[in-house]
């Protein structure tokens, strides 16, 4: 079985959110809605999301021993949604401002 890391690797972190969101931020640059508004970006942004979260917040928790499997979908959830929402709308706002350059 495996075991965990005594203490978490902090830039391995950081490395997998940059690489997901390199790769969301590829398709919806490729979307025709892209740059529509903030909202259809954090919407976009809470679909894809939602397949990481899903991963983190259950099959982690079937995984691993956890003191509460409910406290720890909960949690997960919760930091998902903070996470794919700003990093929806700084997403919209970003090619929303491409968009009106585009339109000048």
């Amino acid at each position: 079985m495996w075991e965990s890391q005594p203490q978490p690797i902090f830039a391995l972190g950081v490395l997998s959110m940059l690489i997901q969101g390199t790769i969301m931020s590829y398709l919806y640059a490729h979307r025709q809605e892209s740059g529509r508004s903030i909202g259809h970006a954090v919407l976009f942004a809470w679909l894809v999301g939602s397949i990481l979260v899903s991963y983190e917040a259950l099959a982690e928790a079937a995984k691993y021993t956890v003191p509460s499997v409910a406290t720890w979908i909960a949690v997960e959830v919760v930091a998902g949604f903070v996470q794919f929402t700003f990093y929806g709308a700084l997403l919209g706002w970003v090619y929303r401002a491409r968009v009106l350059q585009t339109a000048r």
